[in-house]
C-alpha cells in the first residue's frame, strides 16, 4: 500500500540523507516523475508521489494500493493503473 502525504504539518519533511537509495532518490524517481507530470495535470510533488509508487511497484502499479485524500492525485494514480483506496 502506498500512502501519499503532501504536507508535513507537525512533522519535519524528509531530509536528503533520509531518502538516499529510496524511491525518493532523484536518480531513481526522476524519469517516472517527469513522465507523470507530462501525462497528468499534476504539480511536481504529486508527480513525485506517483513516481515513487511506480518505483516501489517495480513498474507494476496493479500490485499496490494507492491512498490519498487529494482527488487529482487519486485520478492520476488510477490512470497509471494503481488501485485507489480513499473517499
Amino acid at each position: 500500500m502506498v500512502i501519499c502525504q503532501t504536507s508535513f504539518v507537525g512533522q519535519r519533511p524528509p531530509h536528503r540523507h533520509d531518502v538516499i537509495g529510496s524511491p525518493w532518490d532523484g536518480k531513481i524517481n526522476r524519469p517516472h516523475a517527469e513522465r507523470v507530470v507530462e501525462t497528468h495535470p499534476l504539480r511536481g510533488a504529486n508527480a513525485l508521489h506517483i513516481g515513487a509508487a511506480l518505483v516501489a511497484s517495480e513498474d507494476n502499479p496493479a500490485t499496490l494500493e494507492f491512498v490519498t485524500l487529494d482527488r487529482n492525485l487519486a485520478n492520476a494514480a488510477e490512470r497509471e493503473g494503481f488501485v485507489f483506496l480513499g473517499p
